[in-house]
């Protein structure tokens, strides 16, 4: 029997990834939820999580979270400047809500960014209502009928195939899990998120649809365009960290979240030594059994205002080990590990480690590559979505008819004097056109607008700068001449100022 929950294979091994990666993220609570998996039981704990030293030894290991924040520094570059958005008018509505719960554009994507980049895969699916007929304007508008645009996780991505047909490959079947809320009978405030199965299949060419809950087919049907035409294809689009086709591609945060925990168990072995060589040691030599039985029948007490007394011969002394740098090296070791592939959150200037310019150069550019690959990636499935979404409600828009451009300049510096000088002296000699001007303004921060709303500002600006010019501009002075007669002096340059 054929189970709708079957994994491809491909998903299946690159799994035990996701959950390492999933886990350094969520930081210090996710990590210590997995006890052994991460930190090794040792040998003296009877090989159980329970056994209290264990406890002991993992209670005082330290969780050094730079996996979490690395991703968040590295998304919010690509949303440093807002996103470029145009679209026609009658599309807004799918930017303004994009998945039909209240994310925009801009959030959906920033969403999508979060699993994309360390994880190196996700998915957008352009959901299109059940419709027998023609889908009106007014239907659009109210929003009682359109398309919607949800992000799938990649390891919510189940499974999938292609097949060539004609000369191109074409993605036939596609199941993906979907998250749903339950509540029991008895107790409507007893909630419980379930997953099922949502299954696209590409049938004589038109799209087919089966939903599954517990391995039985809840609901099926066929989706429709704006006019009730079957679709000729599956709307989804996948997103990789190198490129969208439906390969998996490997996840840009391995080596970091495998350093982080592996930085996270040498911490337990470096506090579990500072726990034990933080505490020193009495050592009484020279004593008999008769001489402590008759003197120490309450214990030993130290201290600067006690007195220990000692038979003839004896001695006392304080034995401490010296600190086990080893632990505490291997910690730095990996920090810098984890700052050369990515992790600028720690302080650059604590590392040991000397770097000349052109190799911080090239490790900035590799950094650079793999977000503008990934920015690349996530433009391109958002404007195929659009485009789906554009059709359903009957407009057809092609890859130049409308913009979304995201931020891709990484750098947080933006235009001094003279190179903002430089760029306006080249728009105003016609060697730059107005978009490129704009073009060159945006990515420095400087212009916020569209180009549509620039313009538009502009012009109703005109007005406005004509009097305010006319109102700075002093009316010529008159002056007394021989004869009766007056004749009008122009202001000086002085004036004028």
């Amino acid at each position: 029997m054929h189970s709708v929950e079957t994994k491809r294979k491909e998903l299946s091994d690159i799994e035990p990834i996701y959950e390492i990666i999933q886990d350094a993220i969520d930081g210090e609570s996710a990590i210590k939820a997995k006890t052994s998996q991460y930190l090794p039981i040792p040998s003296s704990c009877k090989n159980s999580i329970y056994d209290p030293r264990y406890i002991a030894y993992q209670t005082r290991a330290l969780y050094f979270n730079l996996t979490q924040p690395t991703r968040d520094a590295l998304v919010g570059q690509i949303f440093l400047r807002p996103p470029i958005i145009e679209v026609p008018d009658l599309l807004q509505p799918v930017v303004d809500d994009m998945n039909g719960e209240g994310l925009n554009l801009e959030q959906l994507t920033r969403y999508a960014a979060n699993h994309v980049l360390p994880f190196g895969r996700g998915g957008l699916l352009t959901d299109f209502p059940i419709s027998d007929g023609e889908i009106t304007r007014g239907e659009v508008l109210d929003g009682t009928k359109r398309p919607i645009i949800r992000f799938f996780e990649p390891w919510a991505i189940r499974n999938w195939r292609k097949e060539k047909i004609g000369t191109i490959y074409k993605l036939v079947m596609l199941v993906l899990d979907e998250s749903y809320d339950t509540f029991d009978e008895q107790n409507e405030f007893a909630i419980v998120t379930e997953i099922r199965q949502r299954v696209y299949k590409l049938v004589d060419n038109t799209c087919q649809v089966e939903v599954y809950q517990d391995g039985e087919i809840t609901e099926r049907y066929q989706i429709n365009d704006s006019s009730g035409i079957a679709l000729n294809e599956i709307p989804f689009d996948f997103i990789g960290s190198e490129n969208n086709d439906a390969d998996v591609d490997l996840p840009p945060f391995t080596n970091l979240a495998t350093l982080n925990i592996a930085h996270y168990r040498n911490s337990a072995d470096y506090e579990e030594s500072v726990y034990l060589i933080g505490q020193p040691t009495l050592v009484l030599a020279g004593l008999t059994q008769d001489w402590v039985d008759e003197n120490f029948t309450n214990g030993i007490e130290i201290g600067s205002r006690t007195a220990i007394p000692l038979p003839e011969n004896g001695s006392a002394s304080l034995l401490q080990a010296e600190a086990n740098m080893l632990a505490y090296e291997a910690m730095t070791h990996k920090e810098e590990q984890m700052i050369a592939i990515g992790a600028k959150i720690t302080n650059p200037s604590r590392s040991s480690v000397e770097r000349k310019e052109a190799e911080i150069e090239i490790e900035a550019a590799s950094q650079k590559s793999v977000l503008t690959t990934i920015k690349d990636n996530l433009q391109l499935a958002i404007k195929a979505a659009l485009i789906r979404a554009a059709k359903f409600i009957g407009t057809e828009l092609s890859d130049d008819s409308f913009k979304i451009e995201l931020n891709s300049n990484f750098d947080l510096r933006t235009m001094n004097g003279d190179e903002l000088r430089s760029v306006m002296e080249a728009y105003d000699g016609h060697k730059l056109a107005f978009t490129e001007m704009r073009e060159a303004l945006r990515r420095s921060g400087l212009a916020k607008l569209t180009d549509t709303e620039a313009l538009a500002a502009i012009k109703a600006d005109l007005p406005m700068k004509k009097n305010f010019m006319e109102e700075m501009t002093p009316e010529p002075t008159v002056t007394p001449v021989a004869g009766g007669t007056a004749k009008k002096k122009s202001p000086s340059p002085a004036s004028k100022k």
